[in-house]
């Protein structure tokens, strides 16, 4: 990132200006603390309530409806991002292409490949990115980290992290995603950034079917040195400590008390117990956001490379999304109590209802989960820990992996194949013979036929693949993405693209109906539903309405 020069005390200003996207519960404490800072020119929000609330709380402060009109209007340099977690890719990557600085709350994205994209792009265009890692600003994780390098703990062998209350349950997002972030990004930091060598998971929904209220994760390192992380809105008592075990001393982090204690205590390699007091630190009472957000204001006007940067923000992400797919293998393995209890007994024992129509000729494994009124035809197999959504139609001949996710309204047509890693989100569309892979370079002599060689391929909602394609793993279908028959799809494809051709490139844009959109002069084409889409740029396009 290239040094900034001398500049004016206008230029600075300038630089220092920023807009915030999202005034919700955490957005008005950045809102309030840029503004603090002066340095808030702009709020964008889409609910109306909150706008009001803006306005009238910050008068002179400039108020958008549209995220898109506020990167066209706004001379803010930076773009702070506080929406909900499944909105920070788009968002970050819509300000970097405008060429903005970007802070984007935690997490970066969901995904370690779409926080990758992110990192590469600020780089590649000389921009900040920044991601809102809160607790590595706080005062007493930055002492315990020094603490930690100078020795003093002797060799650390654990950290266990809990954040845990009654807290607000989210619909949008697990409590791994919504309280974890911050743990993780903890431990890389206490433990120097070490490489993930394993994850094991397990998660319950206590609150709400599917969304993982009470979470336990387990991390083990290359170096040795492992990590426990429990996340919970679903606790009795608020609890968020941090706990770091050496060889010859402990160290516990109550961030509810915001007190640091050093337990001068060990076990020797006789098991001999050694317990020479407890010391409680004093440690500065600087609130980490103000530090947090100063931080980012410093970066716009000296271009230095962010502490929580974007490669920063890919490593917490490999460590949530390794877990979540830990979590996900776990509960495919348990026993689906709640379906047991809704089995009617038969007098030959318990049968679970059936409710959607399989052809005598294919091969249902037990445990397979299938949706309502779903069609499986002739001589298709599905495994067990598949899971098929409601009123989806599979044709013949189509074989449906372990650890396969299939959505609602899909159509899979003869003769296809979704081996694991493979998940097609709601009203997909999978041409006849069409392929897709899960190994990159697969050996018949070496074979690579484990979960961890497996390239995860996201088809989202409304895309269509036509006969004999083929899909190399790893690479994700954005909405209504058109996949002409014949393509060899090598890399992601975006929203509403056409592709075709070896390897598959972009020849055109089509509408969620399924109209080809010819645009206009501005960029604007509408389909014959009305549905306007606006061409942003020559590898992405919009709808607008």
């Amino acid at each position: 990132m290239k040094v900034a020069s001398a500049l004016t005390q206008g230029e600075e200003k300038n630089m220092r200006s920023i807009i915030v996207v999202g005034a919700g519960n955490w957005g008005k404490n950045l809102i309030a603390n840029f503004h603090a800072l002066d340095a808030l020119a702009g709020v964008v929000e889409v609910d109306a309530t909150l706008r009001q609330q803006v306005e009238s709380c910050y008068p002179a402060v400039v108020v958008y409806a549209d995220f898109q009109q506020a990167l066209l209007e706004t001379s803010a340099m930076g773009v702070v991002i506080a929406t909900p977690a499944p909105t920070h890719y788009d968002l970050a990557m819509r300000a970097l292409a405008a060429g903005k600085d970007v802070f984007v709350e935690k997490p970066i994205a969901l995904t370690q490949a779409a926080a990758r994209s992110l990192a590469e792009f600020a780089d590649s265009s000389n921009l900040v990115l920044m991601v809102g890692h809160l607790l590595l600003y706080q005062p007493a994780i930055a002492w315990m980290r020094d603490y930690i390098a100078a020795g003093k703990l002797g060799n650390v062998r654990r950290v266990v992290a809990q954040r845990a209350k009654l807290g607000k349950v989210r619909s949008t997002e697990n409590v791994w995603w919504s309280f974890s972030p911050h743990d993780v990004s903890v431990v890389l930091e206490l433990l120097d950034r070490p490489k993930l060598k394993r994850v094991t998971a397990t998660g319950e929904s206590l609150c709400q079917p599917g969304i993982a209220d009470d979470v336990h994760v387990e991390l083990g390192f290359e170096n040795g040195r492992t990590a426990h992380i429990h996340a919970s809105w679903c606790w009795p008592t608020n609890q968020r400590q941090t706990i770091v075990i050496g060889d010859r001393q402990m160290l516990v982090y109550d961030e509810v008390a915001q007190t640091v204690t050093i337990h001068d205590q060990n076990i020797d390699a006789n098991l001999n117990h050694h317990d020479r007091g407890t010391q409680i630190v004093p440690v500065a009472a600087t609130d980490p956001l103000k530090l947090e957000c100063q931080h980012f204001l410093d970066c716009l006007v000296s271009r230095q490379r962010p502490k929580t940067d974007g490669w920063n923000g890919v490593a917490v992400v490999e460590v949530l999304e390794k877990a979540q797919q830990a979590m996900d293998r776990a509960s495919l393995a348990k026993p689906d109590f709640a379906t047991l209890l809704n089995q009617e007994d038969l007098g030959g024992g318990m049968t679970t209802q059936i409710d959607y129509f399989a052809h005598p000729s294919a091969a249902i494994d037990p445990g397979a989960e299938i949706g309502t009124d779903t069609k499986i035809w002739h001589f298709c197999h599905v495994f067990g820990t598949a899971k098929i959504g409601k009123k989806t139609i599979v044709g013949q001949n189509v074989s449906i992996a372990d650890r396969v996710v299939v959505g609602d309204f899909c159509k899979i047509q003869n003769n296809v194949s979704l081996y694991e890693g493979v998940i097609l989100e709601d009203y997909v569309f999978c041409g006849p013979s069409m392929t897709f892979t899960n190994v990159k370079t697969p050996r018949c002599e070496y074979p690579r036929n484990t979960s961890t060689n497996y390239h995860r391929t996201l088809v989202k909602r409304g895309a269509s693949i036509g006969a004999n394609a083929t899909i190399v793993c790893g690479v994700t279908l954005h909405e209504y993405a058109f996949v002409a028959a014949g393509a060899v799809v090598t890399k992601d494809v975006p929203a509403y693209a056409m592709v075709a051709g070896v390897p598959a490139k972009i020849i055109g844009w089509m509408s969620a109906y399924g109209d080809v959109l010819e645009f206009d002069d501005r960029g604007i084409a509408v389909d014959t539903q009305s549905v306007r889409y606006q061409q942003q740029s020559a590898s992405e396009v919009r709808r607008l309405d």
